[in-house]
């Protein structure tokens, strides 16, 4: 498992606009090592990935006041080890936003929700996601989204990789790369599996509000 014979890392997509706090979504994925004499992962394989499958159809989604901020892949902190040294790696350049709307944006704490879900029972072994893109009055009735809506967010979840092959050039690799549902408290206590590997992405048919939607 990642800390152990990987990588934990953390894919960061986020948005900013003048005068709003930035939306952002965030990914994990636990990277597995291939054995000896074969080919590795590669993160920025990843954050490529990334870059064109998801990021370039979330343009539409944002007004041209909104920019769309390059894929950030972080290896993330290990609670058992805080201080190890870390990588980093970018792709894609900042992108304006592309869309219109035809009605208005609802309050900046409205959002979609999906469930991420694995093949462990249990609340630590499931996660949710907020998906970044605004939403407007025509998107929902009566706290439910539209049909319309519903589809066009599950394409856009239906994206992300859930086994992605990173591996350099597509060589010959026993490597793997899983995204998951990852528990920082599990890592913390030294509880296996801290990394459950997701299976599938829902959207949720109902509205959610958070009270607090940046990093």
């Amino acid at each position: 498992m990642g800390f152990e014979n990987g990588m934990l890392l953390r894919v960061s997509l986020e948005a900013t606009a003048p005068g709003f706090a930035p939306r952002v979504m965030t990914f994990h994925y636990d990277l597995q090592d291939a054995s000896v004499g074969l080919d590795n992962n590669d993160p920025q394989d990843l954050a490529d990935r990334f870059r064109d499958d998801l990021r370039a159809d979330l343009i539409p989604w944002f007004h041209s006041n909104w920019t769309l901020q390059p894929v950030v892949v972080t290896q993330e902190i290990d609670p058992q080890n805080p201080t190890a040294p870390r990588m980093q790696w970018t792709s894609g350049s900042p992108a304006p936003g592309t869309g219109t709307s035809s009605s208005e944006d609802l309050p900046y704490g409205v959002c979609a929700m999906a469930n991420l879900r694995t093949g462990l029972i249990g609340k630590r072994f499931n996660g949710r996601s907020f998906l970044m893109v605004p939403v407007n009055e025509n998107s929902q009735h009566g706290g439910v989204w539209e049909t319309a809506a519903l589809s066009a967010w599950q394409t856009l979840y239906d994206a992300v990789p859930l086994e992605p092959d990173i591996a350099p050039g597509g060589g010959t690799t026993d490597a793997s790369a899983n995204l998951c549902v990852y528990s920082r408290t599990a890592r913390a206590a030294n509880q296996d599996p801290y990394a459950a590997h997701v299976t599938s992405i829902t959207v949720q048919s109902t509205t959610r509000y958070l009270r607090r939607r940046e990093r």
